[in-house]
């Protein structure tokens, strides 16, 4: 038995909730930034925002 994988199973996810739909449409915005359209690119660019914001001050 394949086992789906976890991009696939965010797919069907954000294709039937709308929350986990504009969470995708926002990390996808913001992994723009680094010229790919990949929410998963948008998190770890966000994250890294976040965490070099705090540690700046």
């Amino acid at each position: 038995m394949k086992m789906p994988s976890v991009r696939q199973h965010w797919h069907k996810l954000t294709n039937t909730n709308h929350l986990c739909q504009c969470i995708d449409v926002i990390l996808r915005s913001y992994g723009q930034l680094m010229l790919q359209t990949n929410s998963l690119s948008g998190l770890i660019f966000l994250v890294g925002v976040l965490l070099g914001g705090h540690s700046a001050g």
